[in-house]
């Protein structure tokens, strides 16, 4: 089994999803048995393309932390320009 792969399926939605389903929940805390986490059901696709999918998990990752970056970019140019104006406007001559 790729290790890459099963971290990306144990902290998936569907796995989270029946993590919680099981959980017991006291005072704000969850809990989780050692048979329940025993029989988390686990689709195991063939090697090579459990492979690939973490290729493609990664580049979308990849992606994704780029636009972050844009946007964040983005967001402090807002800011710099919102500055800007606002000296401008503010500004006694």
């Amino acid at each position: 089994m790729n290790n890459h792969f099963f971290m990306q399926f144990i902290n998936s939605r569907v796995t989270r999803d029946y993590y919680e389903s099981c959980a017991k929940r006291t005072t704000n805390l969850a809990s989780i048995n050692k048979t329940q986490m025993r029989s988390t059901p686990i689709a195991f696709p063939p090697l090579e393309e459990q492979k690939a999918i973490v290729e493609k998990v990664n580049t979308l990752m990849g992606l994704c932390d780029g636009l972050e970056q844009e946007v964040q970019q983005s967001q402090e140019h807002s800011e710099m320009m919102m500055q800007s104006v606002l000296r401008e406007v503010f500004e006694v001559k």
